[in-house]
Parts: C-alpha cells; sequence; structure tokens
C-alpha cells in the first residue's frame, strides 16, 4: 500500500521543531577525556541498529557508541568504554541488552534501562568485526579478524563455545530465526553453517564467492543473503529439518552496475525487501523473493558502511563516511531527515591567527571550519579526496593533493577550485605553504620537491637531491629554509630563494614521518618524529644533533611547537595514540592526554598557548585545556 510519506515527513518536521527548545545539552562535552574542553566530531560512523521499539538508533563510531532519538535526531548519549574504535552493534531481541564489538579485541554488552556496561567480553585476539544475538537473547555470537567465531552467554558473560575452521578474518555472523543455527562467511570466501548446540560446522560453501562481508537472514530463515565478491549479492535457498541444514544457490544473483561493491545487507522486518548499500554511495532495493530490482536511492556522496529497516518498516536507515545518517521512504526514495557531525579521518587542524576559527581538513576532502569557543561547525565544503592537503596562512586557499601527479588548489570560502597543477611523476605525498603564502612546496614519491607560486601555478624551483620518498615538509619561520624528511631517513635542507641544498643530517634507516621549525628564528630548530617512536630535536644551521625525546611507543607522526617555544607537542600512531607535552628546552615530559582512538596526525597550539588542538583519524578533534599547569601527569579516559 502507497504510503502517505508526505504526512509522515510532515509529522517528523513537526516533533523536530517542538523538540528543539529542550536540546540544551552539549554533546561536545560528553564523556570527554581527562584534560580536554571539548571534543568537535563524532568520529567516524560503522554499523547501525534500531533498538526494539524503533525509537533508538545505536550508532558505531571509531570513539563509542553514539544513541540518537529516531524521531528528532538528536544525540541521547554516547557510550566510552572501549578503548578502540567500535565496528558493529546490535539490540538484543528481547529489547534489554546493546552488544558492541570493537578493535580493542572485547566484546561490550550494555544494559538498554540504564546504559550501564554489564560485560566484557574477552578472548579474541584480534578485531571484533560483527556481532549478533540470538533469537531468545540468551546467547551472542562475535566474529573477529582472529578467524574465529566465539559463543557468549549474555547473562553471566562466559564463554559458551569457540567455532573454528575459517582460514582468515571473519566479516560477518548471523543466527537463524529459529536459534540452532548460525551462520558465518569471511576473508576466505567461503560460508559456514553451525550447529549452535554442538559447535559442529554442518556445511561449508565455497563456491568462488570471494570475501563475504554481508551476511544475514531472512526474517522467516528460508532464505541467506550474502556478498559474492563479484559484485553479486547471492540468495540462498536454506531449508532446515531434524538436525539437519542445506542451502542452495538460486536462479538469480542480484547484480550490480559498474564498478559497486557491496557493503551491507538489510531484509525488511515482513521479508518482502532486501536493502543493499555500496561503497558509491546507492541504496539497492531489491524484491526479496523475486531478486527484481525495485529502485536505486542515491542516498550518499560517498562509502554507506550499514543499512537498517525500522522495526515497523517504514524507515529505513543509513550510515556512511560522509559523515551522516539519513532515514529515508524507501517506498518511493524520499529522504526524510539527517543527522550530521560525524567525521572522517582529520588530516590537518589549524587556529586562524585571531583564534576566533578553527580550520580542519578530512582524509575524504570534507573540509570544517569550527568556532572553537561556541564549538559549532561555520561553513564546510567539499573537494575531492585528499591524499596530503596544507592551508595558506591567511586560511583563504586550500592546497590537496589527490590523484597521481596533481595538485589542486581551493578557494576556502567558495569551495571554487581555483586551478590545477601538474608536474610531479608520482604521487604528491606533501604539501606546504611559505609563512607568507607566496609558495607552496610539494613533495613526491618521485622524489622531488618542487616550488610553485601559489598565485599562478607556476613552477619556480626543482630541487632533486632528495634520495627518498618524501613523507614531510616545513618551512623556517621566515620562509628562507625549506626541511624534507623521508622514509628512508635523514632530513635535507634546502635555501628557497637559490633552490640549493646546503645541509643534509641525521642519515639512517629510520623514516621520518613529521617535522616542524621551532618559531625561534634565531635557535633555527628542527624537530622531527621518527618511526622508532622518538623526536629529535637537531640545529637546522649546523646540523647538529641536540636531544631525543622518549615516550612514545609506536611511530610519531605530528610534532608543533607553541608560539613561544617553550613546549613542544608530539602525536603517536596506531599503537600509541597518545598526544605528549614536553618541555622544548630541556626534553623534559611534561603531560600525557589520552583520548583518540585513531593516530593524532595534526597538533595545533592557540597563539596564546592556552588550548592545543588535536587532530586524529578516529574523525574527532579534541581540545585540551593547558592552562592547569600540572606536570607530568597522565590525562585520559
Amino acid at each position: 500500500m502507497k504510503k502517505t510519506w508526505m504526512l509522515k515527513y510532515f509529522l517528523l518536521l513537526l516533533t523536530v521543531l517542538l523538540s528543539k527548545s529542550s536540546l540544551a545539552e552539549d554533546f561536545t562535552q560528553w564523556a570527554l577525556p581527562d584534560g580536554a574542553k571539548a571534543r568537535l566530531g563524532k568520529g567516524w560512523p560503522y554499523e547501525i541498529a534500531y533498538s526494539l521499539d524503533g525509537n533508538r538508533l545505536a550508532v558505531a563510531s571509531t570513539i563509542g557508541i553514539w544513541l540518537y532519538d529516531v524521531q528528532t535526531g538528536t544525540e541521547i548519549k554516547l557510550l566510552i568504554g572501549h578503548t578502540e574504535g567500535v565496528d558493529s552493534v546490535a539490540f538484543s531481541p528481547d529489547g534489554h541488552m546493546l552488544a558492541s564489538g570493537s578493535n580493542d579485541q572485547t566484546v561490550r554488552l550494555w544494559d538498554v534501562r540504564t546504559w550501564e556496561s554489564l560485560h566484557t567480553l574477552e578472548g579474541h585476539t584480534k578485531n571484533i568485526l560483527s556481532v549478533a544475538f540470538s533469537p531468545d537473547s540468551s546467547t551472542v555470537a562475535s566474529a573477529s579478524s582472529d578467524g574465529t567465531v566465539r559463543l557468549w552467554d549474555s547473562r553471566t558473560g562466559n564463554l559458551l563455545g569457540l567455532l573454528e575452521g575459517h582460514q582468515d578474518a571473519v566479516y560477518s555472523v548471523d543466527f537463524h530465526p529459529e536459534g540452532l543455527m548460525l551462520v558465518s562467511g569471511g576473508r576466505d570466501g567461503t560460508i559456514r553453517l553451525w550447529d549452535v548446540r554442538t559447535r559442529e560446522c554442518l556445511q561449508t560453501i565455497d563456491r568462488n564467492i570471494g570475501r563475504v562481508t554481508p551476511l544475514l537472514f531472512s526474517p522467516d530463515g528460508f532464505t541467506l543473503a550474502s556478498s559474492m565478491g563479484d559484485r553479486k549479492i547471492g540468495l540462498w535457498d536454506v531449508s532446515v529439518g531434524d538436525d539437519q541444514w542445506a542451502a542452495g544457490i538460486r536462479f538469480h544473483r542480484l547484480t550490480l552496475d559498474g564498478h559497486c561493491r557491496w557493503q551491507s545487507v538489510a531484509f525488511s522486518r515482513d521479508g518482502n525487501f532486501l536493502a543493499s548499500a555500496t561503497h558509491q554511495g546507492k541504496i539497492w532495493l531489491w524484491n526479496a523473493y523475486t531478486g527484481e530490482h525495485v529502485r536505486t536511492i542515491h542516498a550518499h556522496k560517498r562509502q554507506i558502511r550499514s543499512v537498517a529497516f525500522s522495526p515497523d518498516g517504514l524507515t529505513l536507515a543509513s550510515g556512511s563516511i560522509d559523515g551522516t545518517i539519513r532515514f529515508w521512504d524507501y517506498d518511493n526514495g524520499y529522504e526524510l531527515q539527517t543527522i550530521k557531525g560525524h567525521m572522517d579521518g582529520v588530516q590537518i587542524v589549524a587556529f586562524s591567527a585571531d583564534e576566533d576559527e578553527l580550520i580542519a581538513s578530512c582524509k575524504f576532502g570534507v573540509n570544517y571550519l569550527w568556532d572553537p569557543r561556541l564549538r559549532k561547525i561555520l561553513r564546510q565544503f567539499e573537494t575531492l579526496r585528499l591524499d596530503s592537503v596544507a592551508f595558506s596562512p591567511d586560511f583563504s586557499a586550500i592546497a590537496s593533493g589527490a590523484g597521481r601527479n596533481t595538485i589542486r588548489l581551493w578557494d576556502f570560502h567558495t569551495g571554487e577550485n581555483l586551478f590545477t597543477i601538474n608536474g610531479h611523476t608520482g604521487e604528491v605525498s606533501e604539501l606546504a605553504y611559505s609563512p607568507d603564502g607566496l609558495t607552496l612546496a610539494s613533495g613526491s614519491w618521485d622524489r622531488t620537491v618542487r616550488l610553485w607560486d601559489s598565485r599562478t601555478g607556476e613552477n619556480l624551483k626543482i630541487l632533486e637531491e632528495f634520495q627518498g620518498f618524501i613523507a614531510c615538509l616545513g618551512f623556517s619561520p621566515k620562509g628562507d629554509v625549506l626541511a624534507c624528511g623521508g622514509l628512508e631517513g635523514g632530513i635535507h635542507i634546502w635555501d628557497t630563494h637559490t633552490g640549493e641544498s646546503f645541509r643534509a643530517f641525521g642519515e639512517h634507516a629510520v623514516a621520518v614521518y613529521c617535522l616542524t621549525f621551532s618559531p625561534d628564528e634565531s635557535a633555527r630548530v628542527i624537530a622531527a618524529g621518527y618511526g622508532d617512536n622518538t623526536v629529535r630535536l637537531w640545529n637546522a644551521d649546523t646540523g647538529k644533533y641536540l636531544q631525543t625525546l622518549k615516550g612514545h611507543t609506536d611511530a610519531v607522526v605530528s610534532v608543533a611547537f607553541s608560539y613561544d617555544g617553550k613546549i613542544l607537542a608530539s602525536g603517536g600512531a596506531f599503537q600509541d595514540i597518545t598526544v605528549r607535552l614536553w618541555d622544548a628546552h630541556s626534553g623534559e615530559g611534561l603531560r600525557v592526554l589520552k583520548g583518540h582512538t585513531w593516530p593524532v596526525y595534526s597538533l595545533a597550539f592557540s597563539h596564546d598557548g592556552s588550548v592545543l588542538a588535536s587532530g586524529s583519524l578516529d574523525g574527532t578533534i579534541l581540545l585540551w585545556d593547558l592552562t592547569s599547569g600540572e606536570e607530568v601527569k597522565e590525562s585520559g579516559r
């Protein structure tokens, strides 16, 4: 029956408007780590799930689990407890629990009434990729990159069984509606059917499927939908008898056009429709019985990670790495509402000169201008995916390396592409503006550094003496010197006026991932972050080694001096993900700031030194309060 979508949309809009007056809570202040003033951005969204009553939507993200009011789209709560990003979520069929699986190798069970953590389930040796409840809610299944599926008692948290047989990561797991069978699929290209009671593998389907990412039973249990690795979804006929199980491919497969790949599938609650999401941002709707293509919804600008039907069957929700959660009337493809605020990985962050604005650029090309005091987005615009990025000193332009050989310059205020620069013969790996904004330096996998007129795109100089793959660039405060660091180790110094190389130092096999000059021109100190977990300080004029700062437990991927040059901040990679503050003169460790869940790729001090902004691949910017005066303290959750 045709839905009255206009009436639904009007009622939804009315509900949102009436609720605005009650939205006093500021979610940028929720669950902050010790020492942080605010969190900008909500992290990358991964899997989404409706609650049993359909009133709430859980969104697994890189920083925790966000809970939203479905009617208003407003934030209810942020569940923090996992120490790394959350990949999967599922509500129990009885509506009492929420399960979450994380990169920290644990599964957590949450009480839906209080949102307190009930159990932490430990045992997997790699990240958790999928979780599912049995129909009676008594058992939780978890699938992991360690190649196993584990069954847990949801009441006690005890391990019930270990299912082994996959030869690689297990991407998806689901219970049959009758509860006696379980299905799993993964990177090894097989689908395995298990007896829940005996833990035995009953059947293995291996028909050149390719890696199995989405995998789901229909509500009646007669159909199994799975990706097939060849841009197709297979609908498998399932029959369950007395301790017998059989599955066979139907006469048809659901086939995508072009180069799309399946990311997620969901059955409507009545089993009539199958929704499938692609990495190109489309939702394909199918008749689940005939395989007929019903509709394509051009839902998002970027990859959709998850789709879910509401319990009442009237709405379809989708979550994307474009930073939005969208709700659809799938009968006609109309969008009902959008939840915003999620971001992808932050590559660079900086304060404006007057500190009224904070600018950030994300990996997939979305650029944000924030008011750091009000913690609100003032403006955003999209460019192409960014492999490297730099802001002009006055924030009027953004330079981006996107695709082989190419540099694009964008007007930050309008989002207009000003012009394109070509010349490199390899990927543009690093960009940097001179302090006066007139020169743009670019480093490439072609092992050259090039200087360009940032107003015209004219090539000024080609610096070819560097022998390794270029990972970082930095101008001195006066702009007369350019430093370059590479993956083969060592730092190279050029005179930007003559283009002559006059010094190379620190030559060794340890990669240099980041570098910056101190603001004191007379001292001319370079701080560099290395792959051996250290920060080294060098005199740029003489090449003299000054000291090594030790404390990180993984590669150092970002460094920044405070404007008075007294404090140095450094950010760590995957096994560290901390921000560390150092006395720039003595090398003494001052504070360790913990709160990010992915590598910290950018750091920026406010001009008065009271705030440090850290941008992370977890899709958030944390603003740290540096006025407490506390020293040698570890801050974090």
